[in-house]
């Protein structure tokens, strides 16, 4: 029997903040019930679990806020953060679950820019895409924005439908822009073609294409820099843009595990 009371013990405790574990609103007893059966008697995942699983592979000491417990949305919304050992940079990850939509939102995402390309980012949207196939979540949402523009379409996000129409529009007028560099290297009007029947998809096309142009914002001694027409459209044209990560789509996990190999 003392096992037993140890158990609910602990099922009633995991509820309760640490030192590094908060909750910004008491959790009700729907919401325990709710998180217990989804999450801990299925995977095992007590909230300060959840919490490590999608900050995993990110350094250092680190802390968590629920925001809210949900059991009646069967949602919740949680920010993780942390410091990078050796420095006085900080990083932060807001991911929000809704799992009736079956879907994480990672709205939310800052790595300080000293920090930037050492694949931070990246690993911790990798720890976001193993939790939500562990969960049994179909797709992450999010708002790409300034670097993450360029980076989460080579991770495999797709753009949103008028999003993808937006960037359409971008990348041919850029296209237009630099005809006679493109021209020399590829057939623009068969490009633009697959493009236009290739769907949302093809964002990846557009990042992955290594045709240098002229960048219009970097500079070198000679004056504007030669760079691969996806990183200038990415990082200097194209609009923020709304996407999503289908986790059920065997092709999209295929470019999400070689883009996390990547270093």
């Amino acid at each position: 029997m003392a096992n037993f009371g140890e158990e609910d013990r602990f099922r009633s405790q995991m509820f309760e903040g640490t030192n590094k574990l908060q909750f910004e609103r008491p959790v009700d007893d729907a919401s325990r019930r709710w998180w217990l059966e989804k999450f801990y008697d299925t995977f095992g995942l007590t909230p300060e679990d959840m919490a490590d699983r999608i900050s995993r592979s990110a350094p250092g000491d680190k802390s968590a806020v629920y925001h809210f417990i949900d059991g009646s949305r069967e949602a919740f919304s949680l920010r993780v953060s942390g410091d990078f050992p050796g420095t006085q940079e900080f990083w932060f990850a807001h991911r929000d679950l809704d799992l009736k939509g079956a879907a994480f939102s990672a709205e939310g995402m800052t790595i300080p820019d000293e920090m930037q390309g050492s694949g931070y980012g990246r690993e911790l949207m990798a720890d976001l895409v193993d939790t939500g196939r562990l969960i049994g979540i179909d797709r992450i949402k999010l708002r790409a924005e300034q670097i993450g523009r360029y980076a989460w379409v080579k991770m495999g996000f797709r753009p949103t439908d008028d999003a993808w129409r937006e960037m359409k529009k971008e990348a041919y007028a850029l296209m237009v822009e630099h005809m006679s560099e493109l021209r020399q290297k590829l057939d623009v009007t068969e490009l633009m073609t697959r493009i236009e029947a290739g769907g949302p998809k093809m964002a990846l096309t557009l990042a992955t294409l290594d045709v240098e142009i002229l960048s219009g914002q970097i500079q070198d001694r000679s004056g504007r820099k030669p760079m691969p027409f996806g990183k200038v459209f990415f990082l200097e044209v194209a609009s923020p843009w709304s996407g999503v990560l289908d986790l059920r789509d065997a092709e999209v996990i295929e470019i999400v595990e070689s883009y996390r190999k990547k270093k």
